[in-house]
């Protein structure tokens, strides 16, 4: 059975075509389909990657904030994973009063690591560009804020969302996250794309898709897999709609 997947971002849309029999049948797989081999794994990692993607195109801009919280040497002494994170807490907390007063919503994408050279724990954090690197030292007395970069003006947050999905930081790190845990969070109330499903279609597709009036193709977005998600046909393409 052919399914069409479309993940709505507004002006622009990610298709993906799958002829998955599967679908819809809850019997148990056979062991092909239900074992982790590279392939199915690497095929799990690009849809981790589109669904972080996905959320940074719906709740961000071009020029939002990427930034790194730090500890300077005198304050990091007793830092593990447990005070790091309820350091977190307190910065979100302190900054979510000053952004209500200010009229912002904050919205956010959050991930605390450990530095792969340093060992020293930092926080990861996209924000909305109103909210003044003031704002957020008022709420930071730990260290500095260093400015990773603004979200890319062309709208390509891609190369952010992989980065906040890999676990291993392009292999200097072992992944000790448990099978499905992510590395990071955006805030409760991010929007998410809207997604939907569309079968009772042609079992084949074209190798190289036509887009609908009004729309064009992304260059280069275009990817047919001949084994895809667990061993099945696949196609993804992205879609941008006309100025």
């Amino acid at each position: 059975m052919r399914i069409r997947k479309t993940v709505d971002f507004g002006n622009e849309r990610r298709v993906t075509n799958i002829n998955a029999p599967m679908f819809g049948n809850h019997k148990r797989r056979s062991g092909k389909i239900n074992g982790t081999s590279a392939a199915v794994k690497k095929i799990n990692e690009v849809h981790a990657v589109d669904e972080c993607e996905g959320m940074l195109k719906m709740n961000f801009v071009p020029h939002d904030w990427h930034i790194a919280l730090t500890y300077s040497d005198e304050n990091y002494n007793g830092v593990d994973e447990e005070r790091a994170l309820k350091d977190r807490r307190n910065f979100i907390s302190k900054l979510k009063r000053r952004c209500e007063k200010a009229g912002i919503e904050l919205k956010y994408l959050t991930m605390s690591e450990q530095g792969v050279r340093s060992e020293k724990w930092h926080h990861h954090f996209v924000l909305p560009q109103g909210i003044s690197i003031a704002m957020m030292y008022d709420c930071w007395k730990f260290g500095q804020i260093r400015v990773l970069n603004t979200l890319y003006a062309n709208g390509d947050f891609r190369g952010l969302a992989q980065y906040y999905v890999d676990k291993t930081k392009g292999g200097q790190k072992d992944d000790d996250r448990r099978k499905g845990q992510r590395r990071y969070s955006f805030s409760r109330n991010c929007v998410k794309p809207v997604i939907t499903y569309e079968t009772g279609l042609a079992d084949t597709w074209l190798k190289n898709p036509r887009p609908p009036k009004g729309w064009h193709i992304k260059p280069d977005s275009v990817y047919n897999s001949e084994d895809g998600w667990a061993g099945y046909p696949y196609q993804k393409y992205t879609l941008v709609k006309n100025e």
